[in-house]
C-alpha cells in the first residue's frame, strides 16, 4: 500500500474557492476543503493499493495530484514510487518405486521397475513467473506444468523412468536432476 499525502496552500493574496484535488490513479484523496484562506494551508491524504499487474511490470508508479478552483490557478505535484521485483522459486523432486517392496525403502531393484517422480515447483517471490520450463536429467518427459506460476502458487509435475538392466548392473545410484527455467531469469535445481 502506497500511502499519498498532498498539501495545498494559498500563496496568493485572494481566497480560492472551488478547490478540488483529483488524483491521476483515481485515488480517493480525503481531508480538503472547497475554501482556503491566504497563506492557509490543507492536507488530503489518499491510498494505492499496489496491483500484481504493477510488480509484474516492473514500472516505477507514477502518481500525479492536481489542484484546481473557481480563481483558475491550478497547480500539480508529481511523486513516483520505483517497483521493488524479487521473483524467486524454489523446486523439490521426490520420488517412489513401483512396484516397491518395502524391504527394499525405495531402492530400484529390478529391470523394468517403474520409478516415479514427483516435482514440485512454488513461486516464492513477488513477481508472476512466466516461460516455465521445466526439465529432467535423464530425458523423461515431466508433465503437469503450465508456463507462467502466480505468487505464492504452485505446481506438481509428474514423470516416470523405467529402470534398465544396464542400471542395475553398473549398481550406481540412479541420479535424476529437475530443473527449472523462466523468462525472469530465476533457475533452480532439485537432485
Amino acid at each position: 500500500m502506497i500511502n499519498y499525502t498532498v498539501v495545498v496552500t494559498n500563496t496568493g493574496n485572494e481566497t480560492l474557492t472551488g478547490l478540488v484535488v483529483t488524483d491521476s490513479q483515481g485515488n480517493i484523496l480525503s481531508g480538503g476543503s472547497a475554501t482556503l484562506a491566504v497563506g492557509a494551508s490543507e492536507t488530503l491524504t489518499g491510498i494505492h493499493t499496489v496491483t500484481q499487474a504493477e510488480i509484474d511490470a516492473g514500472t516505477a508508479i507514477v502518481n500525479t495530484a492536481s489542484v484546481t478552483d473557481n480563481q483558475g490557478v491550478t497547480g500539480t505535484s508529481t511523486v513516483t514510487t520505483a517497483i521493488d521485483q524479487d521473483p524467486a522459486l524454489t523446486i523439490v523432486k521426490s520420488f517412489t518405486t513401483t512396484p516397491s517392496d518395502p524391504a527394499d525403502t525405495n531402492q530400484a531393484d529390478h529391470a523394468g521397475q517403474v520409478i516415479n517422480y514427483t516435482v514440485v515447483v512454488t513461486n516464492t517471490g513477488n513477481e508472476t513467473l512466466t516461460g516455465l520450463v521445466v526439465t529432467d536429467s535423464q530425458g523423461n518427459i515431466l508433465s503437469g506444468g503450465s508456463a507462467t506460476l502466480a505468487v505464492g502458487a504452485s505446481e506438481t509435475l509428474t514423470g516416470i523412468h523405467t529402470v534398465t538392466q544396464a542400471e542395475i548392473d553398473a549398481g550406481t545410484a540412479i541420479v535424476n536432476t529437475a530443473s527449472v527455467t523462466d523468462n525472469q531469469g530465476v533457475t533452480g535445481t532439485s537432485t
